[in-house]
């Protein structure tokens, strides 16, 4: 089996930083940043060219969450994120889906304006991270 040849942005995606809110001195946790590093590795494989991986923005509004109280639509995408992004990793409360620990009817949606703002997120942080890269 051959491997693909990465594009230039490709690799820098692959080695690029991960792009977080910096103001308050609030990190990205350890087991996210690993996470991050195989997604990335994902993303590229699936062919997407565009978008940031999920775990990226999880990480971003996670940290950016720490700084200031989110808005209730930005709030709703870190539990929508949280709840597809976790469990894929083995990281969840007893095998509880995350709708359930947080005593919900069912999984969390989003409405399609906050589809397109978490789409829109995904792709800034894309960019940003190819444009900082060191590569």
């Amino acid at each position: 089996m051959t491997l693909p040849k990465l594009t230039p942005a490709e690799l820098r995606y692959l080695r690029g930083p991960i792009i977080q809110v910096r103001s308050g001195g609030w990190d990205v946790p350890d087991r996210l940043r690993l996470m991050i590093a195989c997604a990335r590795l994902n993303l590229i494989a699936s062919g997407e060219k565009e978008l940031a991986t999920e775990e990226e923005a999880l990480a971003y509004l996670s940290v950016a969450s720490l700084e200031a109280p989110l808005s209730s639509g930005w709030a709703r995408t870190l539990l929508y994120l949280a709840q597809e992004v976790l469990p894929s990793w083995g990281l969840t409360l007893n095998d509880e889906p995350l709708w359930k620990v947080l005593s919900v009817d069912s999984p969390l949606t989003l409405h399609p304006h906050e589809l397109d703002d978490l789409h829109d997120l995904r792709r800034k942080i894309r960019r940003a991270v190819v444009k900082h890269s060191h590569l």
